[in-house]
């Protein structure tokens, strides 16, 4: 249900790209294994995360795979001098033949992954420590990486100074798609998502119709099992709590007075979606009625508790009262406003 009520209120709030999921009961060789969520997986296509792909540019070639996973290529001075350069820790990529014409600007799903990034073909590290994976192509090469981490690491500059600038004057907003940003940080902090920006924090990057340079766009939402986990629904905040899986980036998005002015101005809207949600007779009640049956059978299976109706309601009774608590908070729904 956290999963479910994520996924719901995100495509309301008009993230078009994140995951539909369907629950259903699943059998393995007619023995019944319990309740199911389906989900699609983040992709780029037409019904995911709707971008140019940029992988289907590449030539045809068997060459153009790289190196294995896990194979490091061996880093030039050229490279440690770009490092240094742009305050970026690290990265690894691949030796991929390109033709030198190809606009490699945009196409490119990227992952925060704290856990497993070591394991993938091509990364990075920005300057704060966060390692960020390529999903989609899976194999960049030297061009690709300098141009993908240095646009990554203009935007956290922008998020990290405060003010919403960098030290060469460039913009947030110049980086960065408000929109989509300024949603999936709320809707991460409504949920209370103890995973949100350690790992299955996704971004891509595209270029907005009509405009000339790409942007980074946060999301979509995956992977929301561990919300609502957090029993302090007024300490949960992600600039306060020091029990939450990573603090990077979200305390600093708390400090930028350009992130948080947009929040506040929109999560109002937000609130009001997902009290609908959750309100009596709702879309929550309705999803959890429909379920009820599999639920039990769930919880006789595998004797976990979490199908219970007492569980579902409390999740609602947390996202509830923590939206509620945020909405006059001066820190975010009344941003700039005293307490």
């Amino acid at each position: 249900m956290a999963t479910a009520t994520a996924c719901q209120l995100a495509g309301q709030a008009g993230l078009t790209e994140t995951s539909k999921l369907q629950f259903l009961d699943l059998y393995i060789d007619g023995e019944y294994r319990g309740l199911y969520g389906l989900t699609e997986k983040v992709r780029i296509d037409k019904d995911g995360v709707n971008i140019e792909k940029l992988e289907e540019k590449y030539p045809d070639d068997e060459f153009t795979a790289g190196l294995p996973a896990g194979e490091l290529t061996e880093l030039t001075e050229e490279d440690q001098v770009f490092l240094v350069e742009h305050g970026i820790m690290d990265y690894q990529y691949q030796h991929v033949e390109l033709p030198a014409d190809l606009d490699v600007t945009a196409g490119y799903l990227l992952e925060l992954d704290a856990n497993w990034f070591l394991q993938e073909n091509c990364w990075f590290i920005t300057g704060r420590e966060a390692p960020i994976v390529f999903r989609s192509p899976e194999s960049v090469n030297q061009r690709q990486i300098q141009y993908v981490s240095a646009l990554f690491q203009k935007l956290e500059n922008c998020i990290y100074s405060g003010t919403g600038y960098d030290e060469e004057g460039g913009y947030l907003w110049d980086y960065a798609d408000r929109d989509s940003w300024v949603k999936y940080f709320m809707i991460q902090e409504m949920m209370m998502n103890w995973d949100a920006y350690h790992s299955s924090t996704y971004f891509y990057i595209s270029r907005p119709k009509g405009e000339e340079k790409p942007k980074i766009y946060a999301g979509p939402l995956w992977d929301m099992d561990h919300s609502g986990m957090h029993y302090d629904l007024q300490q949960f905040t992600y600039d306060g709590s020091i029990e939450y899986n990573s603090k990077y980036i979200a305390p600093a998005i708390y400090e930028n007075a350009a992130i948080m002015t947009e929040v506040s101005g929109e999560y109002k809207k937000m609130y009001d979606l997902l009290n609908g949600l959750l309100e009596e007779n709702g879309w929550y009640d309705q999803q959890s009625r429909e379920i009820e049956r599999s639920a039990e059978m769930d919880y006789r299976k595998w004797e976990n508790g979490n199908a219970l109706q007492e569980a579902r309601d409390g999740f609602r009774e947390k996202l509830s009262g923590h939206s509620e608590w945020l909405l006059n908070h001066p820190g975010f729904g009344a941003y700039g406003k005293n307490e």
